[in-house]
């Protein structure tokens, strides 16, 4: 078809569709594409809704017959029931749409959100509140879906959603975004190179936005919505944490241990605070210094069962699965693993409840397979590591995947497979990147050694 070889600047194109085609259609026909336009999917039923029709066979017939009549509707089932318009033609009918109806626009959103509300797809209702500028209620369901968009791996989505709602809106969800700036560092840990700084910009970003919104000094004349004293306190100790936090990851980015302990310290003396998720990077920064720079970690054990205990009775998923993590890492350190390998085995039960979370699957899949070497089980722990390391390519977890390969040169050197140890070690050596992570200057070179 030549229409797919054009874009949305070829205006001339875009004239031709409404002067030639739109112009030419039923009226009902042209109604029904003009309000569904501002989909990026259609169904009978989605249709139904925001165009208000009371008949959900008639929207049916009115898709079948576009199709029918090469109206630029690509079907994306074998059913039929659900259908995407041609990129150009679609714009097309949104320019007649903004043109003709623009009061309507809004209103054609707000039902498409609230037909996704009711079919539990909070993500795309998101998108419509916000393009009906509906922030109110679009900063309520960022709330209620922060961490399962988080556990789906889509942090880059919640901070362009936060970055949509204007300051006054802002303020009043200052906490969800400090939430989503928190989530974000937790991606720069895991990541590295240019992906790891624009996570940190984007925290930066954010907490500028909320202190602007919330935390900026107001002068004599004190506004009428000016937040209590206890929740600036609050926004103020977890924007410091936040901070705190992006420097322990810097430290052990550049095995700095004086740096990491200050940190610590410091993170240490900060008030706790009232929710679990808020607990975390204090536990965590005590965890990376006593795990990775003090090669134990066993004397955390009594902090993190009391942890553990705390976010499991909290409910948060996200803060429970890091504590087992934590947790059967210190266990193996100090030799307990049978434990280790129950909390293993636990954690990935729990993480099959959340449909998965590969990012965090992983470290849980060395684990046994760590347990599993220390047993003698040489197969069971190859064929552990190899399923991870497959599963996890996609993710690029850094440290992750330099720990599974550098793991799985353990086994095949205890099975004598030297061949297979050098390709798992010249594996993880691609990965290692050329800068930050100073510690895998040490990692590695030290396995070649041992090869």
């Amino acid at each position: 078809m030549v229409i797919q070889g054009f874009t949305g600047s070829h205006r001339y194109v875009l004239d031709y569709l409404q002067e030639e085609v739109l112009v030419h259609l039923p009226a009902p026909l042209q109604d029904f594409l003009l309000q569904s336009a501002i989909l990026n999917q259609l169904s009978a039923p989605l249709c139904q809704a925001i165009t208000a029709s009371e008949s959900l066979q008639d929207c049916q017939e009115l898709l079948e017959r576009a199709e029918r009549t090469n109206l630029f509707l690509i079907p994306l089932d074998e059913k039929r029931g659900w259908y995407r318009l041609h990129d150009l033609f679609r714009e097309a009918l949104l320019t007649r749409l903004h043109h003709r109806r623009s009061a309507l626009v809004p209103l054609l959103h707000q039902r498409a959100a609230g037909w996704y509300e009711e079919q539990g797809e909070i993500g795309q209702a998101i998108e419509h509140r916000l393009v009906a500028a509906d922030y109110p209620a679009a900063a309520v369901l960022m709330e209620q879906v922060a961490e399962a968009v988080w556990l789906a791996g889509e942090v880059q989505t919640l901070f362009r959603w936060i970055m949509a709602l204007p300051d006054e809106i802002l303020r009043e969800h200052a906490r969800v975004a400090l939430t989503v700036a928190l989530y974000l560092l937790n991606s720069a840990y895991a990541t590295v190179g240019a992906s790891s700084v624009t996570a940190r910009t984007r925290v930066e970003q954010i907490i500028a936005r909320v202190e602007a919104a919330t935390l900026q000094d107001e002068g004599e004349e004190q506004r009428a919505n000016s937040i209590p004293a206890a929740e600036h306190a609050l926004l103020s100790r977890r924007i410091r944490l936040l901070h705190c936090w992006r420097a322990v990851i810097e430290a052990v980015e550049a095995d700095n241990w004086e740096q990491l302990g200050l940190m610590v310290q410091q993170m240490r003396e900060i008030e706790p605070d009232e929710e679990v998720l808020w607990q975390m990077p204090p536990l965590s920064a005590a965890f990376l210094e006593q795990y990775t720079f003090w090669q134990g970690g066993g004397k955390l054990i009594p902090e993190l069962l009391a942890a553990k205990q705390r976010v499991e009775q909290a409910g948060d998923r996200f803060a429970t699965i890091k504590v087992r993590q934590w947790l059967a890492l210190t266990l193996h350190s100090a030799g307990r693993l049978r434990q280790e390998y129950q909390e293993c085995l636990q954690a990935l039960a729990l993480l099959e409840q959340m449909q998965g979370y590969a990012l965090l699957k992983g470290y849980f899949s060395i684990a046994l397979a760590e347990v599993r070497y220390e047993w003698n089980q040489l197969e069971e722990a190859r064929q552990i590591l190899c399923t991870m390391l497959h599963d996890a390519e996609p993710w690029q977890q850094i440290d992750m995947l330099i720990w599974g390969y550098i793991t799985l040169v353990t086994v095949e050197l205890a099975a004598g497979d030297l061949t297979a140890a050098e390709e798992a070690l010249q594996e993880a050596e691609r990965l290692a990147p050329p800068q930050g992570w100073e510690i895998h200057k040490d990692w590695l070179p030290a396995t070649r050694a041992r090869l």
